[in-house]
């Protein structure tokens, strides 16, 4: 699956806020994902230490070597498993800030 960020929810307290994660220099990634031609979803693992703050995992995010045996269908998933692993680069975390609340807000 290709993408250049993925969301992730961190939780303090009672309030969920909302993490947009993507490589420290901002180049598209591919995360290792699994169909069965109907359904499909992405392999998650433990999280890198410079997120392991926002959640408790985190999508496979495959090195770009890895990327076209992981989609070669003729490869067993024994010969590519090798590949989900915690994500080794530099990560970058935004984290969205709550609006706040209008002037005259019923609960402002």
């Amino acid at each position: 699956m290709p993408a250049t960020a993925y969301f992730e929810w961190r939780k303090d307290g009672s309030r969920r806020l909302k993490n947009r994660i993507s490589l420290a220099a901002g180049e598209p990634f591919a995360m290792a994902g699994l169909s069965d031609g109907e359904r499909f979803t992405i392999v998650t693992c433990p999280p890198a230490a410079t997120i392991a703050h926002i959640h408790n995992r985190m999508p496979v995010i495959l090195a770009p070597d890895a990327e076209g045996l992981w989609l070669d269908p003729s490869k067993a998933f024994a010969d590519v498993s090798v590949h989900l692993k915690t994500f080794g680069g530099a990560l970058r975390a935004e984290e969205d800030s709550p609006p706040a609340p209008a002037q005259g807000d019923l609960f402002g």
